[in-house]
């Protein structure tokens, strides 16, 4: 993207979210389609909004905030989703960044791009599946779905995004009705240069 037309851009963001933040203030879910995003999304970026949509979380695109434009954001519950790229990732400035916003009052939680191209939940299911109709042991399938579970969690983009959902709006679906609290708070420190503030 040209530096004029990302400008102009970040201009239009800007001025779409001060005319939506009332309602965000109200605790309302705004239709966050006023801006065709997608077409300056990065395909990890992509990625990311096709699971926060499917799950239904308040993450809203390019959240501006203390001069920085968060990849997702919830504004009312100061939570971010920073989506880290190899080649956009500077970690010395990203955790300054990070820092800055923490002091603020922000948890941001960080996704690697080799993350978000990680396995998803249907893939999850579907190996369990398989497993039980090939007629695993009970006990051989217990001990793989947990650890296909403990994976999806902590190693991939889709299972960091169920856990926020999780952890924070308290909306767990499937197996992760199954999964301690503790267990997904503890995959989210691990994906955040701070400690978490909620």
């Amino acid at each position: 993207m040209m530096k004029e037309e990302q400008k102009q851009h970040r201009q239009k963001i800007k001025e779409w979210y001060a005319i939506m933040l009332p309602e965000l203030k109200k605790d309302t879910r705004i239709d966050p389609y006023g801006i065709n995003w997608t077409k300056y999304f990065s395909p990890i970026e992509h990625m990311a909004w096709s699971v926060i949509r499917q799950i239904g979380i308040p993450l809203y695109p390019e959240y501006p905030a203390y001069g920085y434009y968060i990849d997702f954001a919830d504004p009312i519950k100061q939570i971010g989703v920073e989506l880290d790229g190899a080649q956009f990732h500077n970690v010395k400035k990203d955790m300054d960044r990070d820092l800055i916003l923490w002091k603020r009052g922000w948890t941001i939680i960080r996704i690697s791009g080799k993350e978000m191209n990680g396995i998803e939940v249907d893939d999850i299911n579907d190996e369990i599946l398989d497993m039980e109709a090939d007629g695993y042991d009970p006990d051989e399938v217990k001990s793989a779905k947990d650890g296909l579970i403990d994976t999806w969690i902590n190693k991939t983009g889709d299972g960091i995004l169920h856990s926020i959902a999780a952890v924070y709006y308290e909306h767990k679906n499937g197996f992760m009705t199954c999964v301690d609290q503790e267990d997904l708070r503890e995959a989210l420190k691990q994906h955040s240069f701070l400690p978490l503030l909620k």
